[in-house]
């Protein structure tokens, strides 16, 4: 049986988290200089606030709470940014497509896609010819309209192959490969055809 990791909120996530709000707070207090206004020194303190959370925590937490300070930045109100963060049409189709790619894990599809690609003579043996293809391929798709679905598919997709060959969840090469493939992906939005 394999051990799960949990998460738990040390000291040190509190710290970082109140060393995030003191930067916002004080960062936010220097008055303004050259030609950054009020509003501009306050978003740049959420900005560094931000990175310091993003760095030092995780990307959740800090992103919501980076939320609420933006609504006293006076860039926006609750209301406002809520309405333009979930309601914009980017958000809910990425919402819609992570709901696909779920079903498809849960359903199995991954899993046997994931078998019959690594099961094909050409890859057999060969592990970069089959990373040069899950690459090719998902910059053909994108650059077909494939779009962020491709991604999140070949991502379980991956998830699914890892599973097959015994690969830990974390592991940094899975974790690397993932990241070519949004690089590939975001290659194929912008190809001019």
């Amino acid at each position: 049986m394999v051990a799960t990791k949990t998460k738990t909120k040390t000291t040190k996530w509190y710290v970082n988290i109140a060393i995030m709000f003191l930067l916002y707070f004080v960062i936010s207090m220097i008055p303004p200089f050259s030609s950054i206004t009020e509003m501009g020194m306050k978003v740049l303190a959420l900005t560094i606030a931000l990175l310091w959370g993003w760095i030092t925590v995780d990307l959740l937490w800090p992103s919501i709470f980076g939320f609420i300070l933006l609504q006293f930045t006076g860039y926006t109100t609750i209301t406002e940014g809520l309405a333009t963060g979930i309601g914009n049409s980017t958000v809910m189709m990425t919402l819609v497509l992570l709901a696909f790619a779920a079903a498809l894990s849960l359903m199995g599809v991954s899993d046997i896609i994931a078998a019959w690609v690594i099961s094909r003579k050409i890859f057999i043996g060969r592990p970069m010819l089959l990373v040069f293809g899950l690459l090719f391929g998902t910059v053909l798709v994108s650059a077909a309209g494939g779009g962020l679905a491709v991604i999140f598919l070949i991502w379980d997709l991956i998830r699914a192959i890892s599973r097959a060959n015994n690969i830990e969840e974390d592991d940094t090469l899975k974790g690397a490969l993932m990241a070519m493939v949004l690089y590939c992906g975001f290659v194929g939005f912008i190809l001019p055809w």
